[in-house]
């Protein structure tokens, strides 16, 4: 594919990602309840230096639950650990997850936790993405204590969180 047919699919690629955006922050305005940004942000104490005595403060750290729903957490689940997750199959693994929670977003209740939230406010707020490349991870736990539990023992982030699955842009 030259350059030139690759820039003219980007306005493509930029719909399909606004309208998984749109999905995922649908369900996250019905299911997950609110929560504060600054409790969020800030470090949790660890009890020692042994690592196996911190699963606990991990596990109930603000980060680590505010943005793992039990409506999506079996969902979430069958995709980290099918090998689809982690191969580069992950489109399929994800397009799975995503018809999971549009099912959720049409079935689920009225109510809005989020408000705040629209397409097009956190399209132009600064660092609104994250990108992970889960073929890239150690799964060596690093990352969740570096970031009080945002992300997993498997170096991945709260599945209220995906968007979709990117396919990589040529480098030039």
């Amino acid at each position: 594919m030259s350059e030139d047919q690759g820039l003219s699919r980007m306005p493509e690629r930029d719909t399909s990602i606004r309208r998984a955006w749109s999905e995922c922050l649908s369900y996250v305005q019905q299911f997950v309840p609110a929560f504060d940004v600054a409790s969020l942000q800030t470090p949790i104490q660890l009890p020692g230096r042994n690592p196996r005595d911190w699963d606990t403060s991990l596990a109930q750290a603000p980060a680590a639950v505010a943005l793992r729903s039990s409506a999506l957490r079996h969902f979430a689940e069958l995709q980290v650990e099918s090998r689809a997750f982690w191969d580069a199959d992950l489109a399929t693994g994800i397009a799975s997850f995503q018809e999971a929670r549009r099912r959720l977003n049409a079935e689920g209740p009225a109510s809005a936790y989020h408000l705040d939230l629209t397409v097009d406010g956190e399209w132009s707020r600064p660092q609104a993405f994250l990108v992970v490349e889960p073929t890239q991870s150690l799964f060596d736990g690093a990352a969740r204590v570096a970031s009080s539990g945002y992300f997993d023992d498997n170096n991945v982030p709260p599945w209220d969180t995906w968007v979709t699955a990117v396919p990589p842009t040529r480098r030039i």
